[in-house]
């Protein structure tokens, strides 16, 4: 999956969600179009359903906006009108972000098109976890809809240069036809399979190691924007 790492941009301040993407940040975003059908794993979405996934990053909030054309935009379902409902059976986008870090459990937030959330911590499922102050966002236009997502990761960042996680995808489709569809076409449980995301630049340039002292390394620095960041 090395060539089909998400390269994140990291910013410096909070995206303003409306659900329409509009702050101009999103023009720098990471985006994929890869969505395949999760049932057979190697059907493309069809152009009258094509969907992207744009993502950026602060410190603090992982940043997922999804844009999804829908030829049945008058038909799609949206019953689930509490947070942590059955988000899921509504035509909806799922995020999944798997940290690797210790507890080795990755999260989940699902939001229909209404801006109805489902988040959670699996596995297994825990579904009273909460992600405090989680915005989601959308927006409805003739043949395409929009979802908007501000995730806060306090509980496993921050988020720094260099930081690397794994992400994955997901578009249910409910109303207009029966269907899910993700990045790769990868299962929506198995995080060991999601895409490798790496956030904002790496933190060590490409050196040599040319000084060296007793087989050992004698002085190795690196500097970003000239200030120092590593020895």
């Amino acid at each position: 999956r090395g060539s089909s790492t998400f390269y994140v941009p990291m910013i410096d301040k909070p995206i303003q969600i409306d659900g329409k993407g509009s702050d101009p940040r999103w023009l720098q975003a990471c985006y994929s179009t890869d969505f395949v059908n999760a049932r057979d794993r190697k059907t493309k979405m069809p152009e009258d359903l094509s969907t992207s996934v744009g993502i950026l990053a602060d410190s603090d909030h992982l940043y997922v906006l999804f844009t999804c054309r829908e030829t049945g935009i008058e038909k799609m379902l949206a019953k689930t009108e509490k947070n942590d409902g059955n988000v899921w059976e509504d035509d909806s986008c799922e995020i999944f972000i798997y940290p690797m870090n210790t507890d080795e459990k990755y999260y989940q937030v699902i939001v229909n098109t209404k801006g109805v959330f489902f988040d959670a911590k699996n596995l297994p499922i825990d579904n009273k976890y909460n992600f405090p102050g989680l915005q989601a966002k959308t927006s409805i236009h003739a043949d395409f809809y929009q979802i908007e997502v501000a995730i806060p990761v306090r509980d496993f960042g921050p988020i720094q240069n260099g930081t690397s996680w794994k992400l994955h995808f997901a578009r249910n489709r409910r109303g207009p036809g029966q269907g899910g569809y993700t990045i790769d076409g990868e299962d929506y449980h198995i995080p060991v399979n999601y895409r490798t995301a790496v956030f904002g630049s790496a933190l060590l340039k490409n050196i040599t190691f040319d000084e060296v002292e007793d087989q050992k390394i004698r002085h190795w620095n690196c500097d970003l924007n000239g200030k120092q960041t590593a020895f």
